[in-house]
């Protein structure tokens, strides 16, 4: 009796391990939350949700404009722009909305932060002097890294000859990518945090005008928005420039990328059904699916 149980068990173990055998794997999930500049009626604002969609939630409410979020690595704080006191500045709030304050001046226009990756930085785009006595910058938009209370800001890259903007942190939280756009022409390049370094142009390898770079912290690539002939793409690449890959959509503009912390996906904005909507693709370009249908314009999204 005690056997004839014993091989009814072992034969039905042996079947289940062969149908778990069998079955495909698990899909990679979509988890975590992105933040992102969302614009209705006519007024942008910061808001957060669930990457399934789910849990739509603004986080500011000023009469100007707030965007161009960026998560603390912990995710339990935000920094933002926000033209709200007059020209546009550089704010940081809790998660959840709460605690709203400024760190930049908004008498020196400060635009598209990023908070580094070992929690102790933010990077942002200045045109001129964050505290007394710093040198102030008359060229444009230079980056700029400042403690992240607002203390301490120091330049750390920029060129006359055009604008530097969209700074972005690699996964050692000493080097920054970004872009610089002239007249003419747009870079990306990369700039160690030291003394003297020289940046390092990574896009002379694609033709084109490159754009809002993203440095994965998951992977170590950089994608990128590429404007050709009218149409606007995104691509990534490795941080010296090699290998570049095409991950555009045909016959719609995509642009502003960010990584999944695990640098698998990538969402970004597209408007192939009209306003600019939230995106998520494999990193691969595969499996393109839309996230947000409301008709309400989307921008700058970052993903925890």
């Amino acid at each position: 009796m005690i056997k004839t149980i014993f091989k009814v068990l072992l034969i039905s173990l042996l079947a289940a391990l062969a149908l778990i055998a069998c079955k495909p794997p698990a899909p990679d999930e979509l988890s975590g939350r992105l933040v992102f500049e969302r614009k209705a009626d006519g007024n942008a604002e910061v808001y957060v949700m669930a990457v399934d969609g789910s849990g739509l939630t603004r986080l500011t409410d000023s009469p100007g404009w707030d965007g161009e979020p960026s998560w603390s690595p912990d995710g339990s704080q935000i920094v933002f722009a926000s033209d709200r006191a007059g020209g546009p500045a550089i704010y940081v709030m809790n998660a959840d909305g709460s605690n709203q304050r400024a760190l930049t001046d908004p008498s020196t226009a400060s635009l598209t932060p990023s908070w580094s990756p070992d929690g102790q930085w933010i990077a942002f785009a200045s045109t001129g002097p964050n505290a007394p006595g710093a040198q102030a910058v008359d060229t444009g938009f230079e980056i700029w890294v400042m403690n992240i209370d607002g203390s301490n800001p120091q330049r750390v890259a920029g060129n006359p000859a055009g604008q530097s903007l969209y700074p972005s942190w690699g996964p050692k939280s000493d080097r920054l990518a970004y872009t610089l756009q002239t007249a003419q022409e747009g870079f990306l390049l990369t700039q160690m945090l030291r003394d003297g370094a020289t940046p390092q142009s990574f896009s002379e390898t694609v033709e084109g005008r490159p754009n809002a770079p993203d440095w994965s912290q998951g992977s170590n690539h950089i994608a990128f928005a590429l404007e050709q002939q009218g149409m606007v793409e995104i691509w990534q690449t490795k941080p010296d420039g090699s290998n570049p890959v095409r991950l555009g959509q045909a016959g719609a503009n995509g642009g502003q990328p960010a990584w999944s912390p695990n640098g698998k996906h990538i969402v970004f904005v597209s408007d192939q059904d009209g306003a600019p909507a939230l995106m998520i693709m494999d990193a691969d370009g595969k499996n393109v699916r839309r996230l947000t249908t409301d008709g309400a314009a989307y921008a700058h999204p970052d993903w925890k």
